[in-house]
């Protein structure tokens, strides 16, 4: 069902006004291409931008940009900003696990427990301790948590492949000292059931995320409970940064200007991060950083802040780098506060950092795929494909991922230059044209005013 959406959504994509020009192949309109290898059997992919298309692309937020599919027709496709940071799952965490045997307990606040050698072994004592001896039946399970630093949002059980069959509702209850006890989950169910061949299990039990040091889970009620050979512990998702490039690039003194540097990154990127590497150890000043696209734009103050590289007792200490919204930049500008000596006489570096912007586009028609970009009259190609995608159904949470090959030419370099403006001599020739004609008609007009008085 979900093919077919995305396939329903392809043959939308394709009626787009997005033909291409019918004065020759698309594909030579462009200076280079690049090879996609694409998953097969897969109607939507996405592609990691390439290096080579920042730097190449003649339009800054790279408008002269497509995908082709193997007959040079041009595919449907947009273009995603990336995100600074990214939810990615923690892998799951094996935890030691003791049982307990004794009589059950209606609060686990009237337990007291006490671990030895680091959790190798536990101890369990109460107001009416009774039997725990190894013949006594087992009444819950200490889970040592102490080596999880995240809280946790799920704990996942294992049993042996004999356990007879099962259903029981579980009382989930954590702990930082294994005195002070409070329930995290309730009536949470636990089954394993087998008829005819099929089996039906449930091994996870799912609560709020909760950080503790001590785990404990016992049978609601007078259920008992199955052998736990292992449990497993979620860790939350979290948000961590994503992976960066970086470029970094030698400055030059602004001529006439002291304390003033200047920066050519080489390539316009979707910057988010730059730092400024001093030259000299010791050194506390405030920069104030300025950027622009293309050496013709105005120049753009994005952030004033202390830049510094001292030595601690640890090694170096040096600032952070400074965060912001991604844009296309490419030529910087520091003006560093000369007050305090500024950053001494030597010649800072810059260091930038961003995250690839993704390529997402339909796989209609047959393959090989190739992306091609470099045009100098090139305007805007992508669609709105993700609210189209949605409008067909559902976006998919991970679309699958093409590889870029190596970059080649496709029409060549002169497709990066705008044509030269008319010559003078044609320009010569169209005004000698204009005067032919106007003596011309002249010598028409003047015949015929003979002929006439002639007539007369």
């Amino acid at each position: 069902m979900k093919v077919s959406r995305f396939l329903a959504a392809a043959t939308l994509c394709a009626l787009l006004p997005l033909a291409a020009a019918a004065d020759g192949p698309l594909r030579e309109r462009f200076a280079y291409s690049i090879p996609l290898s694409v998953p097969p059997g897969e109607p939507v992919v996405r592609l990691d931008l390439p290096f080579a298309v920042y730097r190449d692309c003649a339009d800054p937020v790279l408008r002269d940009l497509r995908v082709l599919n193997g007959a040079g027709e041009l595919v449907p496709f947009s273009m995603r900003h990336a995100e600074s940071k990214i939810q990615r799952p923690m892998a799951p965490m094996r935890l030691p696990l003791f049982p307990l045997r004794g009589p059950a307990v209606e609060s686990p606040s009237s337990l007291r427990f006490r671990l030895e050698s680091g959790g190798a072994a536990v101890e369990v004592a109460g107001a009416d301790a009774g039997d725990h001896s190894g013949d006594a039946p087992v009444s819950a399970y200490l889970v040592n948590a102490e080596s999880v630093e995240t809280p946790i949002d799920s704990l996942s059980w294992e049993w042996p492949e004999e356990t007879a069959d099962f259903t029981l509702a579980l009382v989930v209850s954590a702990s930082d000292d294994l005195e002070n006890w409070r329930t995290v989950a309730s009536n949470a169910p636990l089954a394993r059931l087998r008829h005819g061949g099929e089996r039906f299990e449930q091994h996870k039990v799912v609560f709020t995320a909760t950080r503790a040091r001590y785990w404990r889970v016992s049978a609601q009620g007078s259920g008992s409970l199955p052998p736990f050979s292992s449990v497993t512990a979620t860790r939350v998702v979290g948000a961590i940064p994503a992976e960066r490039l970086y470029v970094e690039v030698a400055g030059l003194a602004a001529p006439g200007r002291v304390a003033d540097y200047e920066f050519d990154l080489g390539v316009r990127v979707p910057v988010d991060r730059v730092e400024l590497l001093l030259p000299d150890i010791n050194t506390v000043a405030e920069a104030d950083f300025w950027t622009r696209r293309d050496p013709k734009d105005l120049w753009q103050r994005i952030e004033i802040g202390t830049v510094y590289r001292l030595q601690g007792t640890g090694g170096e200490i040096t600032s952070p780098a400074l965060e912001f919204l991604p844009e296309p930049r490419r030529y910087w500008h520091v003006k560093v506060n000369p007050r305090g000596g500024g950053i001494g006489s030597g010649v800072p570096r810059l260091r930038v950092g961003w995250v690839n912007d993704q390529l997402v586009f339909v796989t209609r028609g047959g393959g090989p795929f190739e992306i091609v970009y470099g045009s100098y009259d090139a305007t805007p190609g992508n669609v709105e494909l993700d609210s189209i995608l949605a409008a067909a159904g559902s976006i998919p949470a991970d679309i699958p991922l093409a590889s870029a090959g190596q970059p080649r030419e496709a029409g060549g370099t002169e497709m990066l230059r705008a044509p030269p403006p008319p010559g003078p001599w044609r320009i010569w020739i169209l005004w000698i044209a204009l005067v032919t004609g106007v003596v011309t008609l002249g010598a028409l007009a003047w015949s015929l005013a003979r002929q006439m008085r002639a007539a007369v």
